[in-house]
């Protein structure tokens, strides 16, 4: 029987470009004060830069020192949070693991609440609750082509899991963990199908119940579920030059989130998913499609009702410019260039597995490698490093990117329509 997949496609890109992988913008700043009158103009204001680093789940880093240029460097507190003070804009922050040389850098950001996803995390413990559901009503026990799936949803976390469908009832056991707040409040949804190859063919029964979730509880909700009816979703994909499809996916959005999806192996442009008619439901589609060069690209989709149609268009991935494959005595001149994504930002990720990585975060197309000696990271020399770059759009600044929202994005949570490009990888080797 398939298997119901979450949040394969970044895991793809990640896979492929060797490194971890963005809704809102900046808050509005305060209205600029009109000058009295001709004159030199007002010597820039500071701002005191109160920061948060988090895992692509969302969880507080731990082990990490920030440092902004002419500051000395503090020490990331236990939810992840550090505060800098007298920072002129824009700045460059750094974020860096000592013991297993990595740092992470956001550079040209103007916010002084900025919010760095981590990609290799030291995340603290989260908070753990279990859900141990029962699912009365629909199809128990279930035949051999049927399925059913529990998925708690709330704001701050989704979680998914099978239904046990071989007894006269449906049961469940769901794991959830959450960072930050005491208590979390959510829906538990039920949802009942038949398969056809590897997707769905008809929604037969759909219920819910709400729950607020506690550290080392264990919650027993009780899940009627209602027979419904299925509807349907339909698209097509168009790719530029000579990329090819990989896979696609459609995902079921409930309370305004992303909570189920199901992968579609078919290397076909067009698709025609059937969808669960239940209030409320949206639906969204994603493409994964790559290149004879080895670059990979991804567009998801806004939501749209049932009935709705998709159009895919992902946008060409960034190209590697220089240093060329395979350069030799690198050294921190070398400026690395590559084309811009179009609409969004760049990850650049610099790496000698195991030993070093350097994640950057830039509007920019071109970088040199950073001296972070003093921190505690050198590059290795006379060393063999990979380096690839993702674009990430609709993002429009680095201070975009480092917003609360930009994990979301990254995982396919936000609900918003975002386009991916990786680049295929080069090496190069340092200089002695």
């Amino acid at each position: 029987m398939p298997t119901l997949k979450v949040f394969p496609a970044i895991a793809l890109i990640a896979a492929l470009v060797a490194c971890g992988g963005p809704e809102d913008g900046p808050p509005p700043g305060p209205a600029p004060t009109p000058s009295p009158g001709p004159g030199p103009s007002p010597t820039p204001a500071t701002i005191t830069v109160r920061g948060r680093a988090v895992s692509l789940e969302g969880l507080p880093v731990i082990g990490l020192t920030a440092v902004i240029s002419g500051h000395p460097g503090v020490n990331v507190d236990s939810e992840g949070e550090f505060a800098i003070a007298d920072v002129r804009t824009p700045y460059e922050l750094i974020l860096v693991n000592g013991a297993i040389q990595h740092a992470t850098v956001y550079r040209g950001l103007t916010r002084p609440d900025p919010t760095l996803v981590i990609a290799e995390a030291q995340p603290i413990s989260p908070s753990r609750a279990t859900v141990n559901g029962t699912v009365t009503g629909g199809h128990y026990p279930q035949g051999a082509a049927e399925d059913s799936w529990a998925a708690f949803v709330s704001p701050q976390v989704r979680a998914i899991t099978r239904i046990d469908g071989t007894g006269s009832v449906g049961t469940f056991a769901l794991p959830v963990e959450w960072s930050g707040a005491p208590s979390v409040a959510g829906r538990v949804h039920a949802l009942q199908f038949s398969w056809q190859g590897e997707l769905p063919a008809a929604f037969t029964a759909y219920g819910s119940a709400s729950v607020t979730l506690s550290p080392g509880g264990s919650f027993t909700p009780s899940i009627a579920v209602a027979p419904i009816t299925s509807g349907s979703i339909t698209g097509n994909v168009t790719l530029p030059g000579a990329y090819s499809v990989q896979s696609k996916q459609f995902a079921i959005h409930l309370d305004g989130a992303r909570a189920l999806a199901f992968d579609d192996a078919s290397q076909a442009s067009s698709f025609s998913y059937v969808v669960p008619n239940v209030t409320a439901a949206e639906f969204s589609a994603l493409v994964v499609a790559q290149d004879p060069n080895g670059n990979a690209i991804a567009h998801t989709s806004a939501p749209v009702r049932a009935g709705g149609s998709i159009q895919l268009a992902p946008r060409a991935a960034p190209a590697l410019i220089l240093p060329a494959n395979g350069a030799l005595n690198v050294g921190p001149s070398m400026t690395f260039s590559w084309s811009a994504f179009s609409g969004g930002i760049h990850h650049v990720v610099f790496v000698q597995e195991g030993r070093f990585r350097l994640d950057l975060f830039t509007s920019g197309d071109t970088t040199t490698l950073p001296d972070l000696s003093a921190l505690g990271l050198s590059v290795p020399r006379a060393a063999q490093l990979g380096w690839a770059v993702a674009g990430i759009a609709p993002v429009a600044t680095v201070d975009e990117a480092a917003s609360p929202a930009f994990a979301d994005r990254l995982m396919l949570w936000s609900g918003q329509e975002t386009f991916y490009g990786v680049s295929n990888s080069r090496s190069f080797t340092t200089a002695p």
